[in-house]
């Protein structure tokens, strides 16, 4: 699974973050790409993303920040879903020693991105939590379906 974090504008006026995925199996309609190169130690104030796109960090460890104070980071191979085109938009900073290298990939209009929400950050510290969380969420899918429960 590739991670994701999905920028957005929520109905507040406000950019959010939403963690995920992003779908593997489904081709997603764009319209260029784009590869820029930033210093390390640099940083980028408030702004919008200039239109929907996914950003591909090949290299770098950004943190990302909303005015509303929600922080993310981003590593080489995650990918941002940068959809906050319109609001109060978003910062970053590069916390680590290497330069950012990125790759910007520009949707079609109306294309899906096939961003898929859904995790935490306790997902991914370490490989064997996601076993031990894909187990859970097996066995409450079954206990849901009444092969956990006792029958009465």
């Amino acid at each position: 699974m590739i991670r994701a974090y999905r920028l957005h504008t929520g109905p507040d006026g406000n950019s959010h973050v939403a963690r995920g995925f992003v779908n593997e199996d489904k081709l997603v309609e764009t319209r260029s790409i784009h590869f820029k190169e930033t210093p390390p130690h640099s940083s980028y104030e408030w702004h919008d993303a200039p239109h929907p796109q996914y950003v591909i960090t090949l290299a770098g460890v950004l943190e990302f920040t909303t005015v509303g104070g929600e922080t993310f980071i981003i590593h080489p191979g995650e990918v941002l879903l940068a959809e906050d085109n319109i609001g109060s938009g978003h910062k970053w900073r590069l916390i680590n020693d290497e330069p950012w290298k990125r790759a910007y990939v520009v949707f079609k209009e109306g294309a899906d991105a096939q961003f898929v929400p859904g995790w935490s950050f306790n997902h991914f510290k370490s490989g064997h939590r996601l076993v031990v969380i894909a187990m859970r969420r097996s066995m409450n899918r079954n206990f849901y379906k009444g092969e956990g429960r006792s029958q009465q």
